[in-house]
């Protein structure tokens, strides 16, 4: 509706200037029609009668052509937005087929590193050999089995039964591929159906080798269905797209939706194995379906370093369809723009006067709307950014809970002073990514502020240092700090962030130095003060950040909120600054303004509100050395590996008892018969079954359980009804005295209930 609304615009200004020029004929200024000589009188009805019939009928062919136009547009906008998606869940589908080919990958070596020093006889026989196969197999839920073959193509172990009956494999494919080759590259056989399991899969296997020479073949089985479930969750339209995995050589491995007769060959027209012969990485294309018939718009993206390849497509009736709706609703646009004109332009000749006041009241809202639009549409990118920065910053979080933890224990274990120098520099560095990490979350809403009384130039005071370290030494840094400053409703953290970043823009914007000052004031604003509408009346504090640098055009004032809008060069800034001060400041309840002219330096002003209690004082930091707690039993149920080693090794430290749990399954095999346990730390973000979905089955087999909650993210709507009855949360990455004071803080609670 945008360009709509800005073609009405356009038409009614064209209006607007006719309507004022009869206006001025019919001023008052003119006293009356007496004072206009009579033939110019004339002269100008007749002007306006002969110019009704042309205007009539570009009122009805204008908006004609604007439709054509406009459907035209819409048409190719959405082409390339289908072309956009398809390329986008292409990607999508070949980073899941990458990582399950290189799962599968890391389970061929770790099986060949298991049997390397066993011969087949004993291979054969032994049901240890079984059980592992078997285990990797329920671990993979891609993996449907794992096997072992002799150098004589027999089968001499496998997941699925033991003993493994005589089965011989020498005429396969990969068993005749594996003997022929001369390095130890994975093999990829056609899709086949089981004898054994009469699913659909494929297999990818590996040569053992012996002294140089082919000695059997180790390989897994691949499930078509863990394919086609990942397939499922990610089409568009189930029923007019499809997704598939294919080899280069064109035998295709899974498709979803599965066809009837489910081709084993793709024949050579078909566009995904043209692009494997062609030996592009990636490719878009259209056309109609080798399979079907349908016409398509679809991608294909080649695997790193496999012969493999991913394709997406979808039909073009979708396009097609969603091309049709919005042409209707252009039409009908279009009729209305018409009518609107027709009737304008009947007025107009009416009374123009009145006529005048009613298309500038229109345009006005015209604006007003096209203004509500582009702020919808702001709106749906920030959500869309929150989502992935959320996401991203959970993993990081889990990442850095393990590098930080493993670096605070070696710390404590290595008194070289060259190493703990090395491993101070690194947690200083892990600790700027874990203020990354917070400063993603609350730009992704995920990060809980705590929003209190706090006193702004004492935090601009306690900066100082910091702030001083982040400029040049070519940057002088100045205060001018109101005295009798209110106290504002703020979070310490985020305000913090928030200057910080501001003073990092105007140092790069002085890249031959100058001055950066930084001013606090107390500011009342009345209704009547249109220069910032959309704060409400009453009592801020004004943070202004004002630098002598090469400042803005006007076109980068405009851009300077939007995320990812930078000026920076390659590896100079994210764009992600200036617009999560913004979003932090107005989540506040106050507002963020720039004034700045290109060479006149660039002032960055910051409204809080006032807050109506007296600010809150710090608690000093706990110190590190004194470790509270008591000795305990813990249970850490955690998916990662690496943050359950991580999280044992500082309990251990800390003089704890420690029993760990993979996951919601093991964890209540475990509780079945043993709860002698003091805390139970339980990871909030887990597959299958989440802390909160744990904790409900434990508190139910184990009421008053001691449950702690460890997340990389606040998961508030989540989170809050086990805060709501006492359960404690720790926030990773933490450090050993933050995971001491959790345990402590939890044993107290369950002592509490106890009694």
């Amino acid at each position: 509706m945008l360009p709509i609304a800005r073609v009405q615009v356009s038409n009614l200004n064209a209006i607007i200037r006719i309507v004022r020029s009869g206006f001025l004929i019919m001023s008052p200024r003119t006293s009356s029609w007496a004072k206009v000589p009579m033939h110019a009188a004339s002269n100008f009805v007749a002007a306006i009668r002969r110019g009704v019939y042309p205007l009539q009928v570009a009122c009805v062919v204008f908006p004609a052509l604007l439709f054509g136009g406009l459907v035209w547009i819409d048409h190719r906008v959405e082409l390339n937005r289908t072309r956009n998606d398809v390329a986008t869940a292409t990607n999508a589908l070949a980073e899941h087929a990458q990582t399950v080919v290189e799962t599968a990958e890391l389970v061929l070596a770790r099986v060949l590193d298991r049997i390397e020093q066993q011969d087949w006889a004993t291979l054969a026989t032994s049901l240890e050999t079984h059980v592992f196969l078997d285990r990797l197999r329920r671990e993979l839920p891609q993996v449907e089995a794992a096997f072992l073959v002799d150098p004589d193509g027999i089968i001499a172990a496998s997941s699925r039964a033991y003993p493994m009956p005589r089965y011989d494999v020498h005429s396969s494919e990969y068993f005749a591929a594996a003997k022929v080759q001369n390095n130890n590259d994975i093999i990829i056989s056609a899709p086949f159906v089981g004898t054994v399991s009469g699913t659909n899969g494929f297999m990818i296997s590996r040569r053992r080798t012996r002294d140089g020479q082919f000695d059997g073949v180790v390989g897994v089985t691949i499930s078509r269905q863990y394919f086609e479930t990942f397939y499922r969750a990610i089409l568009d339209h189930p029923t007019a797209s499809a997704a598939g995995l294919i080899r280069t050589d064109g035998a295709l491995l899974v498709q979803f939706p599965d066809p009837p007769d489910h081709p084993v060959m793709l024949p050579e027209s078909n566009p995904m194995v043209a692009a494997a012969e062609s030996g592009r990485e990636f490719a878009v294309f259209g056309g109609r379906s080798t399979l079907d018939g349908n016409e398509l718009i679809g991608a294909a993206r080649h695997l790193r370093n496999l012969p493999l390849m991913v394709g997406y497509s979808i039909r073009q009736s979708v396009l097609l369809a969603t091309s049709a709706v919005h042409a209707t609703v252009i039409a009908i646009c279009a009729i209305l723009l018409s009518a609107l004109l027709l009737a304008t332009e009947h007025l107009v000749r009416r009374k123009t006067a009145i006529e005048h006041d009613s298309l500038r009241r229109l345009v006005a809202e015209t604006e007003r709307r096209r203004q509500a639009e582009a702020m919808a549409q702001q709106g749906q990118k920030m959500e869309a950014l929150g989502r992935l920065t959320g996401g991203v910053a959970h993993d990081f979080n889990n990442l850095l809970a393990v590098i930080l933890a493993s670096l605070e224990l070696a710390l404590r274990r290595d008194h070289n002073p060259r190493i703990v120098r090395l491993l101070q520099t690194a947690t200083e560095a892990a600790q700027r990514g874990a203020r990354l990490t917070a400063q993603m979350l609350a730009f992704s809403r995920k990060h809980e502020i705590t929003v209190r009384s706090i006193d702004v130039n004492a935090v601009i005071q306690g900066m100082d240092e910091l702030l001083r370290r982040s400029l040049d030494p070519t940057v002088r840094l100045h205060y001018d700090l109101a005295p009798g400053l209110w106290p504002v409703l703020s979070d310490r953290v985020q305000l913090e962030l928030a200057l910080l970043n501001l003073a990092v823009n105007a140092r790069d914007a002085m890249r031959t130095g100058g001055d950066l000052m930084v001013r606090s004031n107390n500011v009342t604003l009345s209704g009547g003060d249109g220069s910032l509408p959309e704060l409400a009346p009453g009592d801020y504090v004004c943070v202004r950040v004002a630098d002598t640098g090469m400042g803005m055009s006007a076109e980068v004032r405009a851009r300077a909120h939007e995320p990812f809008y930078t000026t920076k060069g390659p590896g100079g800034g994210t764009g992600l600054g200036l617009s999560m001060v913004d979003g932090f400041v107005r989540e506040l309840g106050g507002a963020l303004t720039i004034d700045s002219a290109p060479m006149a330096g660039t002032t960055v002003s910051i409204f809080l509100r006032k807050a109506d209690t007296a600010p809150v004082a710090e608690t000093p930091a706990p110190d590190a050395e004194a470790l509270p707690g008591r000795p305990g039993r813990i249970l850490v149920v955690d998916d990662d590996a690496s943050v359950r080693l991580a999280t044992r090794r500082m309990l251990q430290e800390l003089g704890h008892q420690v029993v760990e749990a993979t996951g919601a399954a093991e964890t209540l095999a475990l509780l079945a018969h043993d709860r002698r346990f003091d805390v139970l730390v339980i990871d909030f973000a887990m597959p299958v079954m989440n802390g909160g979905e744990l904790a409900a089955e434990v508190t139910r087999l184990w009421p008053g359980a001691p449950i702690l909650f460890v997340t990389g993210y606040v998961e508030n709507d989540a989170l809050r009804p086990w805060s709501d009855l006492g359960y404690q949360t720790m926030q990773k990455p933490f450090s050993a005295h933050d995971l001491a004071a959790a345990i402590e803080r939890t044993m107290r609670h369950a002592d509490s209930v106890a009694v």
